[in-house]
């Protein structure tokens, strides 16, 4: 079983807690953000949250740049892909998955647009199903 969504727009990342005299918060921008994917995740999947081992695969499209550096032809921009790997899961957090920690297997990838393609971030969830006992996993 998994699901696949696609957030629209260029990719953000997870910001930091800010820490002040009257305590730590999480940044405005960053709740926005998460509460956006859980609702084009929600669109994908109602069931329970899965309780088993999960695979989760990210693909960050960013805005080709009008110049760049010589030689350069691999996006190395911000946000970090640790950054947007970490909303997404905590996003994905209680929704699709019980806890982030079944999450045991992952790829990101990232890349500039093409032609007249817009910034992105493609999303896909697999719930994975044991395949003996020496721990193998497979798409389920």
């Amino acid at each position: 079983m998994s699901i696949s969504f696609v957030i629209e727009g260029t990719p953000v990342g997870k910001a930091r807690p800010r820490v002040t005299k009257f305590g730590t918060y999480t940044p405005k921008k960053t709740l926005t953000i998460e509460k956006y994917v859980r609702l084009l995740a929600a669109n994908e999947y109602k069931g329970p949250p899965w309780k088993g081992p999960v695979k989760i695969e990210i693909s960050v499209v960013y805005r080709r740049p009008k110049r760049l550096p010589k030689g350069r032809e691999w996006p190395s921009c911000r946000p970090d892909g640790d950054n947007v790997e970490k909303l997404i899961l905590d996003s994905l957090n209680g929704l699709v998955y019980t806890d982030d920690s079944n999450v045991i297997q992952m790829s990101w990838s990232r890349r500039y647009t093409v032609g007249l393609e817009e910034p992105h971030t493609n999303v896909r969830v697999t719930l994975l199903r044991s395949h003996g006992a020496r721990g193998r996993y497979k798409d389920g």
